[in-house]
């Protein structure tokens, strides 16, 4: 071989490389398209759901290198195989090839280790040209949210001191007819409406007879939660079992078509504002009840407590509702709120969570109940 020709492939080969890295450069974003996805908007801890990819390369050329770069936090657990496969648990890194024209689809399961809001908003893709000796970035924008609603309290319908608890106070309500549940007839009074009549058994009788129904409780609940901490020695944990509480409280009544409404003294990590849920029991109710709790950020004690909510709501002086307040919290002015609610008769319980070395001192734990957390 000539060095004319060995000059001339050199050249060529230059030539190739300079055309293929332009078109690259230029081009490799072009018509690229990912979207992730996942399954389900919302999940409990410790459940499953899965994480949705698609990747579609709608040219021609092929993209023999991809990766994707984009942030998780480590609350969210990917399966043992793809773990594997990421830098670490915030920053994660995949790679994959597509040839041109060809769609690539992948579903990751993962895990919600931790309530909360996780987002996955940005992410990198680098690519390269055909012989990887260049890289390129583009910054792909998505808006992907995962609610991970508060677990609930394991047990809960068994736990006959709670179900006592709460069964005391409804039964104190105010009954109304239930008009489902017919519990017999009896002769009709003046007093009696028209359309309980029982117009078969009247015809039977020659005399008017009405239905006699079952009564039913109806009642509405209000939650007080407090998730600031009273003190350096409350961890973590103890103020989570008080949002897994009010989170079991929801699930079990508003199942009874109670309401259920939340007034928090805790902040919204995206609104930055306190967690307020107005009393209700439908369907999109529970996800909006969940929503704020999986979204509340525990804090230190400070005077923005719960004790301040209580006493606003007390100058109301609705008493329709029972209140639930559930607060680690027994000082900072608590205990003077909680008695002033007393003395004015309003229907409360009041929900402690503890560590189980901490020590709870009160005067009156008639309508208190000491809740321990394992830890």
């Amino acid at each position: 071989m000539s060095i004319v020709e060995i000059v001339l492939i050199i050249v060529i080969i230059l030539l190739f490389y300079e055309v293929q890295y332009t078109l690259y450069a230029k081009y490799c974003f072009k018509n690229l398209s990912l979207e992730f996805k996942f399954q389900d908007e919302a999940i409990f801890e410790g459940e499953k759901t899965k994480l949705k990819q698609t990747f579609a390369n709608r040219k021609w050329m092929p993209l023999w290198w991809l990766r994707i770069q984009y942030i998780m936090s480590s609350n969210i657990e990917f399966d043992q195989i793809e773990e594997k496969k990421a830098s670490n648990l915030e920053r994660r890194s995949e790679e994959l090839s597509l040839l041109g024209y060809e769609k690539l689809e992948r579903e990751i399961i993962i895990i919600g280790k931790k309530r909360g809001y996780y987002k996955l908003e940005n992410m990198d893709i680098i690519s390269s040209d055909l012989f990887v000796t260049a890289k390129f970035v583009k910054k792909n924008y998505v808006n992907e949210g995962l609610y991970v609603f508060p677990k609930l309290v394991a047990n809960f319908e068994f736990d006959i001191q709670f179900k006592k608890l709460l069964g005391d106070v409804i039964t104190r309500r105010h009954l109304i007819h239930d008009p489902y549940e017919r519990r017999g007839i009896r002769d009709y009074v003046t007093s009696d409406s028209l359309k309980n009549v029982n117009w078969t058994a009247s015809a039977r009788s020659n005399d008017l007879k009405v239905n006699v129904y079952n009564y039913t409780a109806s009642s509405e609940i209000l939650i007080f939660l407090s998730c600031q901490k009273e003190n350096n020695w409350v961890v973590d944990n103890v103020v989570e079992e008080g949002i897994s509480i009010a989170a079991t409280i929801y699930d079990e009544f508003s199942k009874q078509g109670i309401k259920v409404g939340l007034i928090s003294d805790c902040i919204d990590s995206e609104t930055n504002s306190n967690i307020k849920v107005e009393a209700g029991c439908e369907q999109n109710h529970g996800f909006l009840f969940n929503e704020g709790l999986a979204r509340i950020v525990i804090s230190e004690s400070n005077d923005n407590n719960i004790s301040k909510y209580i006493n606003d709501e007390a100058i109301k002086n609705n008493k329709e509702p029972l209140w639930i307040v559930i607060s680690n919290a027994t000082r900072h002015g608590m205990r003077e709120t909680m008695q002033n609610v007393r003395e004015n008769n309003f229907d409360f319980k009041w929900i402690i969570p503890k560590g189980a070395n901490a020590e709870i001192e009160l005067d009156n734990l008639n309508e208190v109940l000491i809740w321990d957390v394992s830890l």
